[in-house]
């Protein structure tokens, strides 16, 4: 019987092979849309190296808005160290809070200049906690490296071969931006897809005096950090953004002309995946029928 559908298909096919010909390539062309657009959200939303946390993960990416108390003057961007320890860092309800920012560094060597521009993620030590990175050497920089502002500097393990050779990195020194850190842990390398973990090298931003300075600007609220918040179980989600919430209204009570809102922070891995962003939301409404039109 199966051969015999066979034949009639092939028999189909040779009559009006103009028009088979158009509808196979078609619904191979509707199927492969299907399976990129579900292959991304996968990408996007699973659990994979060194996020592996993503589920329970909360985010706050942009989306500080700081501004005067009668909003005639309003200032979007990133919070400063202050607004990160009041707002976050003292939550009670996370398992754990990070902060952190991301800039592209000129890396060399001590006498041998090369230049050559790295991805570099400026962090505070509970950043090892939230993510989990496989250490090839070393260790990552304790909190009492971090408090000390110490110029340390985990690195991965493609720029550890490029840089050091078959050589143990541990020990040895690195210019970033011509300032001199000391290696002190090489980790397997971090794919591009993990954008909130990934980086050819982390350093304390405690050792960054552009990040850890007080900005008379709106009061010092705004800043360069983002936040990262690990739930115990995505059902806390709620009871931390009410926490957070709470916090935000007694920093502002401390400030005399200005106050600090997160917009539509913090977000979830999957609202991400659609889109979102501390300043603007999508809608999973919005996002299928865009989505659905490109199908």
């Amino acid at each position: 019987m199966i051969k015999q559908y066979i034949k009639q298909a092939l028999q189909m096919i040779k009559e009006n092979r103009l028009i088979s010909a158009i509808s196979i390539i078609g619904t191979a062309i509707s199927i492969a849309m299907i399976m990129i657009v579900v292959l991304v959200i996968q990408i996007q939303v699973v659990n994979y190296y060194p996020e592996n946390n993503r589920d329970r993960m909360l985010f706050v990416e942009g989306g500080t808005v700081a501004s005067t108390k009668d909003n005639s003057r309003i200032g979007r961007g990133n919070m400063s160290v202050e607004t990160a320890k009041a707002c976050f860092y003292s939550l009670k309800s996370a398992e754990c809070v990070t902060a952190y920012n991301g800039a592209d560094m000129a890396f060399s060597l001590p006498n041998k200049p090369m230049f050559k521009a790295f991805h570099v993620k400026e962090v505070d030590d509970n950043f090892w906690q939230m993510f989990s990175f496989r250490f090839l050497q070393g260790k990552a920089f304790s909190k009492a490296d971090f408090d000390s502002g110490l110029r340390q500097v985990v690195i991965t393990e493609s720029v550890a071969h490029r840089f050091f050779g078959m050589d143990d990195a541990i020990g040895k020194e690195l210019l970033l931006n011509r300032v001199t850190y000391r290696v002190c842990g090489v980790v397997k390398d971090v794919s591009k897809a993990a954008s909130t973990a990934y980086a050819d090298a982390w350093v304390p931003y405690s050792s960054i005096p552009e990040i850890m300075g007080i900005s008379p600007n709106m009061e010092n609220i705004r800043g360069m950090l983002n936040v990262v918040i690990l739930a115990h179980r995505s059902h806390d989600f709620q009871t931390i953004r009410e926490e957070i919430e709470k916090n935000r209204i007694l920093y502002n009570s401390t400030k005399q002309d200005h106050e600090v809102s997160f917009l539509h922070n913090p977000i979830t891995q999957w609202d991400k995946a659609r889109g979102s962003g501390g300043q603007y939301y999508v809608s999973l409404k919005d996002y299928w029928l865009e989505t659905g039109s490109l199908l």
